[in-house]
Parts: structure tokens; sequence; C-alpha cells
């Protein structure tokens, strides 16, 4: 058997790919020919080429050293002349005049693919999920499919499920799939082979990944009858793929070798040389150099984690770069985590931050910030092609019938009373009941992660406070690069956000970053609630400024009702994108327990966050005077739940026909809902309702503001009433039409009762709502 690392660079590849190093003005690789060539060998490597970008001067130069176990090769960027989709395309064994004329086709795939052909030249398609220049479609790929005979399906630089993704579809390619796309294509080929053969290379720039992945053949025992075996399809390709820190580490290592050939990394400061000199070598410190650093040590937070990141990373030896890495990726999320702490808590001890303080602040940072970046950087990267993967993997090898999204959900509030927690919990365990591929990011103290879906991911909170307004609920600041390791390993194929609070903005920047689908969930009208609460337009207009911007970042947003589609558009929040978020609940644990009525007495009903933007005030009128107008019946109002609101109502509303439950365990609510005779929900600010849901499904009828989310849960006169926002006269008039005719025999509350059960079990099934989320459309 012979080994080769088909996919290799030399410091004659010059353009970089990859963003960090072209902003620092890095060239690809620095690595020497004649250490490529050594590392391959000890890597146990029988033969060695070079495939830099459109040279073979560092070929070449092998040649030099040894003809025997080397070979000419490059890796050309061949362009589709329809639309300069570029390509790159990896050619072996080639001479210096086969070479010349390979560089004046390949402007030209066509003509270029001919050329290789008619001469019988060795190849193979390089990272085919690769798009260089953000143009490859599945049309492209079809048409490599058919005009390639060799394909790199484990490439050391790309993700598992890029080199995953290439080797199935070639798997899954027959005779008549591969006549059908030619017949597509109407490609005039004169040579081509619908079987494949496969590859593997390191596409190592920095002299970290060499030999990590590579070609085999069973079928060859020297360097002649191994190119015989390329141009057979009789190779394997075989190694390891990469992850987002592993292309990091080769950012460093690039970047460390630029800082020797220039000045600019010594001129944005000595420690971040030192950081980069620390992880991509093992160099040790001067005497003054470490009296230096322990001087900047006792300093600052960050200069403490810095210097004790460079001390540890001086001590692993050269070759553990996976340990090395972790490390790494572990000390840059601290660093960033602590500079976050430092301005937060200078915030909430003086909310006037100097600029003078800023600037400080974030120079300060620089270090943590510099550490971080390449990782934000290859995680784009590394991501980069995620999209096409999987309209190939759909079309290719999944079809389109029966296959889930893998979704990431992000929200601020999971174990609080309202009615996003109740909703997100409740889609948590279905999706594990359905085996649907979820995972609910939240951020909350290890005390607080009780009763939760398995499918929850706690990332860690390195600050928290409480909302103005509502001081019983706490938002957390998440570690940044803690959410980026923990979504990378779930790997997301869309991105909701339930809250515009920290945890769902990170949710949005990775996503954008990652440029993964990102939808935004509209569950709540924070403007009419501030405006409730605190009557003011000015501090109202600010909240709606900041929500529109919020949600006009995503590719698509979903809303509880048809109404607020027109309210968000009034309002400036356009996306063309815009669709019904649809709600479940489960009737298995909201069911009627029904009980034997008192034909004198009429038990009203509220639940939900005791707020003053629920309109309980309304509410508290409705209720005194309905008992005013059947003063003869036991008129009772339930106030079920907790809030911002409850304390000063409970003094304010000493009434023994007034019951203030407080907060009620989940589990407890139908037994409150079946009490009720009329479930009353006067709230103008609710974009759905799920209280109102609750009680339909208990069998409890429902008057509802005829603003808001509430009024399309329920059908007017039959599960329920719609009545006019804030008209006391209707509210009463509709109320005392329901209870009259109860009085006087003609009983409408129990046939609404019915029908709300039976409405409830029709509209809002839980796997019909689950598929619209999970489902490919």
């Amino acid at each position: 058997m012979i080994k080769a690392d088909l996919h290799v660079h030399s410091k004659y590849s010059r353009k970089p790919s990859e963003w960090f190093l072209r902003k620092i003005g890095a060239a690809e690789s620095y690595t020497e020919p004649e250490t490529l060539y050594s590392k391959l060998e000890d890597k146990g490597m029988d033969l060695v080429t070079i495939t830099d970008h459109n040279t073979i001067k560092g070929c070449l130069k092998l040649k030099e050293k040894s003809d025997l176990d080397t070979f000419i090769s490059v890796e050309s960027t061949a362009h589709f002349p329809e639309d300069d989709c570029k390509i790159h395309i990896l050619i072996y064994d080639i001479t210096e005049s086969e070479f010349e004329e390979i560089q004046r086709l390949r402007y030209n795939i066509y003509e270029m693919r001919e050329f290789i052909y008619e001469k019988g030249i060795a190849h193979s398609v390089a990272h085919p999920i690769y798009s260089v220049n953000d143009k490859l479609t599945l049309d492209h790929i079809e048409k490599l499919i058919l005009m390639f005979d060799n394909f790199e399906t484990v490439n050391g630089c790309r993700g598992e499920i890029y080199n995953k993704t290439i080797t199935d579809i070639l798997l899954s390619i027959t005779r008549k799939r591969f006549d059908d796309l030619l017949n597509k294509h109407n490609l005039k080929l004169t040579k081509y082979n619908w079987e494949k053969g496969f590859t593997g290379g390191s596409d190592d720039h920095a002299g970290l990944l060499m030999g990590k992945a590579y070609t085999c053949s069973d079928f060859a025992n020297n360097r002649e009858t191994f190119i015989q075996a390329l141009k057979d399809r009789k190779t394997l390709g075989l190694g390891t793929s990469a992850d987002f820190y592993t292309l990091a580490f080769n950012i460093y290592k690039i970047s460390y070798d630029y800082s020797q050939k220039s000045n600019l990394i010594q001129m944005t400061g000595g420690l971040m040389g030192d950081i980069i000199s620390s992880i991509a070598t093992r160099k040790k410190d001067s005497f003054l150099k470490k009296l230096k650093l322990r001087k900047l040590k006792n300093k600052s937070e960050i200069n403490k984690i810095v210097i004790d990141m460079l001390d540890n990373l001086k001590r692993m030896p050269e070759d553990e770069m996976e340990r090395k890495i972790n490390y790494t990726y572990e000390k840059a999320s601290e660093l960033i985590d602590e500079y976050l702490k430092l301005l937060l808590k200078k915030f909430k001890k003086d909310s006037k931050i100097s600029f003078d303080y800023l600037y400080k602040s974030i120079m300060g940072s620089l270090p943590g910030l510099f550490v971080s970046v390449p990782f934000f950087s290859s995680l784009k990267q590394a991501y980069k092609d995620h999209k096409i993967a999987l309209e190939l993997r759909r079309k290719f090898i999944n079809g389109n019938d029966n296959v889930y999204k893998r979704v990431a959900w992000f929200s601020d509030t999971i174990n609080d009373l309202n009615g996003v927690s109740v909703t997100l919990k409740n889609i948590g365990f279905k999706a594990i009941e359905f085996d649907m591929p979820l995972a609910i990011f939240g951020s909350l103290h290890s005390d607080d992660v009780k009763d939760l879906p398995k499918n929850f991911v706690n990332c860690k909170s390195i600050f928290d406070f409480t909302l103005p307004y509502y001081k019983k609920i706490k938002l957390h600041i998440p570690s940044f690069m803690d959410i980026m390791s923990k979504l990378y390993k779930f790997s997301p194929d869309e991105i909701i956000v339930s809250t515009p609070g920290p945890v769902g903005v990170m949710g949005l920047i990775i996503g954008k970053l990652m440029g993964v689908k990102t939808t935004g969930v509209y569950h709540t009208d924070f403007s009419s609630e501030i405006y409730e609460i605190k009557k003011d337009d000015s501090l109202t207009a600010i909240v709606d400024k900041y929500v529109n911007y919020f949600y006009n970042q995503f590719d698509g947003i979903k809303v509880p009702s048809k109404g607020y589609i027109d309210i968000l558009n009034n309002r400036g929040l356009y996306n063309p994108r815009i669709s019904i978020f649809k709600r479940g609940i489960d009737t298995n644990k909201y069911f009627p327990i029904y009980r034997l009525s008192e034909i004198n007495s009429i038990n009203l009903m509220f639940a939900g966050r005791v707020s003053k933007d629920k309109n309980i005030d309304f509410l508290l009128k409705v209720f005194y005077e309905i008992r005013h107008r059947f003063r003869e019946l036991k008129i009772k109002l339930f106030i079920v739940g907790d809030g911002p609101y409850l304390e000063k109502l409970t003094k304010e509303h000493r009434d023994k026909d007034i019951i203030f439950t407080g907060r009620v365990k989940e589990s407890e609510m139908p037994k409150y809902y079946s009490l009720g005779d009329i479930f009353l929900f006067p709230s103008t600010t609710d974009t759905f309702g799920m209280a109102v849901l609750e009680a339909q499904a208990c069998g409890l009828p429902a008057v509802v503001s005829d603003v808001g989310g509430p009024k399309e849960i329920i059908i007017d006169g039959v599960t329920g009433i719609v009545a006019k926002s804030g008209d006391l006269d209707e509210w009463v008039i509709k109320i005392s039409e329901l209870i009259e005719k109860r009085v006087s025999g003609e009983d409408i509350i129990n046939n609404m009762r019915f029908e709300a059960v039976k409405n409830v079990k029709h509209r809002f099934e839980w796997k019909t709502v689950l598929e619209d989320l999970f489902l490919w459309r």
C-alpha cells in the first residue's frame, strides 16, 4: 500500500482565503518545501507532492531534493465561464509544459477538463462543497460529478459534514442517475465515468496538519503505480476532518510565521506577539521577560489570565495540538467574559460611563479580543457552506419527506411564569417525544436548572440583572464563547430566537456569523406592555425602535396571530417572510375536571402574569359591576398567578370575593381552570394568550379583548365571547348575558365548555405544530 498527502501547501501559496489573515496582510502559508518534505516523511507518507495555488515553484524545489518519491502537482483555480464560479482542481504528476497549458486554459473549466482527459492526467476535485467565491450551486456540483473522475472526500481543513456529504453523494450515484444528469446539463464530454474515485489530503497551510488526511491505494507499490491507481479510480481518502478550533490554530500559526517576517504584530503590542508565539511554539522566555510579565500580571484580572495562559502554553509540547487548542479556547473565553463583567459591573454602579473609561477598557481588553478573533473567523469559515451541504443531502440522499431540521432555540426565559416559558418547555418535551432534533439554549444558575426538558442547553452565566418593572424576572448575560462552542457541537440547520434579551441577541449574532437561517418569534408586544405600565410615549418609542431593529435582522419572523402581521407592519417592522407561529397544548395535561356547579354561584377567573399591562385594573372594574348587577348571586373573582402588580393589588382590593392565589404550579392549573365558570382576559398586549388556550382546553368559556392574539384562539359566540377593548359597558353586558342564560336554565356556558374542548383538540394538536417548525418546506 502507498500513502500520500495529496493536498498540502508551501510558502509559494500566496493569497489566503481566510478573513483574519487577509486583514493582517499575511500570506496563505510560510512552510518551506524542504520542511514540508521532512514532516510528511516523518508522518509515514511514501510519496510527497505540493499543491500550491496556480504555481509549481514548491514542487520544483522538491524535485531538486528527491526525484524518486516526489512529483509535480498544482491546485488550479478553474472558472465556469458562464458565471465565473471558481473551483479548485488538484492536478497530479504533470510536466512544466502541461502546467503552462493548464494555466492558460483554467479560465474555462470545460476546456481545461478536456485537456486533462486528452493527456490522461491524474486529478481530483478539491473540497467539492466549498464555495471559493460564493457562487457555488447544486448545478455546479452536478456538473463536476459529470466532468471529473476523482473527488477529495477527506479534506483535513473541512468539517466532517462536508466530507461525509460528498462521500455519501458519490456513493449514491447510479448509472441511471448519472445519465439523468447528463441529459439535464447536456454536456458534450468525450470521456466520462459514473463510478468515482476518492482522495484525501490535509489541505495544510501551517505545518500543523500534514499527513492527518491522506490518499492510499492497495493497488500501488511505487510512484508510477500510485499515479495509475489515481487514474483508475482505485484510491481511498482517509484521515481526520477539522473543526473550527483546529482552523483557528492554523490561523495562529500562520500569524506567528508572518510575525517573524513583519513588524506588524509587535507594533500592536508586546502581549499580542507573546500570545501568538506561545500558541505556535514552545519558545522559553528570558529572565527579564519573565520579570516583566510578572509585573504586568498584577495590574488587572485580564492581564493575570493572559500571563497564566502564556505560562501554561509554553509548558505544553508543540505536538500536543488538541490540548493547546482546547486550552487556548478556554482562556480566550475567560478573557472575553472578564472584560464584559468589568464593563457591566461598572455600568451597574454608574450608568454614565465616560468615553475615557470606555477607551481604556477597550485598549485593556485588546489581548483578549485578539486571542478570540481567530475563533470567530474560523467558525464563519467552517460553517460557510452549510446551506449547500444541506441542499445536497436533501436532493441526493434524504429526499424531502419527513426529514427534520436541527433547530437551536434561544430564549432568555424558560423558568418564568409566562406564556413564552410554558410554550418553550412544552416544545422541548414534545420534541423529545417525537424524536425531533431540538436544543433549547438558555442561561441559568445551576440551582435553577430543574424540571426542564433534557434538550435544554445551559450556557455559563457571567452576569445577571432584574428587569425594570419586572423585578421577579432575572436576565442572564451568557458567555459568548461558551454558547459558540456548544452551538457548533449541536450543528444547527436553523436558529430560532424567542426573546430580544442577551441570550436572544447572542443567538442572532452567532447565527449570522455561521450563516445559518435565523428566525425570530415575536412572542411579546413589549412596546404596548411598557405603555400600559408607564404611560410614557418617549419610553415606548425607544422600546419600539429597539424591537423593530432587532427583529428586522432575521431571515424570517413568526408571529402568534394573524392580527399581529398588520400591527407589526404598521409599526415599521416589515419582513416579507412573516408567518404564523402555531401553538399547541398537551390535552393530556390540560383537560376538564367537571364539577357540580351551584346555580346561584358564579366563579370568574383570570390567570397569567399579574402585571399592569394585562389590564387587570379594568378586570376589577368589570368584576365590581357584575357583582353589583347580580347581588342575589355569589360572584367571585379568582386571580391566579404572580407578578409585579400583585402586592399592590392585594393591598388595595381586600375583598372576600377576590381570591389572589399567587404563583401556582403548572400541574395544578387544570384544577383552577375547572373551578371557573367564565374566564376573563381583557389584556390588549398579548400576541397570543397561552392562558386563554389552557382555559379553553379545560373547558372554560373565555371573554377576551378584540385587540391582540387571544381573539384568534376562541370562536366568537361558540367557545367564548369577543368584547371591545376597554369598553366597560360592553364587557358587563356580554358577561351578564351568559350569567342570565344560565340562571334562566338556558345554560349556554355548558355548551361553550364542550365546544371549547373540541376546538382545542382540532386546532392545537402538538405534532402538527412541531412539524410546521421542523420539517423542511
